[in-house]
């Protein structure tokens, strides 16, 4: 769980978002999870709200052994 802000500042016209991630194993090598990518773009209003595997169909925040749960906030 890595419950950390990832970004905080201003963004006008695009906001993109990109999380990896590598599974660590004690007796094998480890393994490199699939990368989550998502890309905002245009009214950064329209983007404020909580995502989820349960928020999009299909839903891209389930992703291959893992799921992504976030939140865009109004910060001003």
């Amino acid at each position: 769980m890595l419950n950390e802000t990832l970004f905080e500042g201003y963004a006008e016209h695009n906001l993109f978002i990109q999380i990896g991630g590598v599974e660590l194993d004690t007796f094998d090598p480890d393994d490199k999870l699939c990368t989550y990518k998502r890309k905002f773009g245009g009214n950064p209003g329209y983007w404020i709200g909580s995502y989820n595997p349960e928020t999009s169909q299909p839903s891209v925040e389930d992703i291959s052994g893992w799921k992504v749960w976030y939140r865009i906030e109004y910060a001003g």
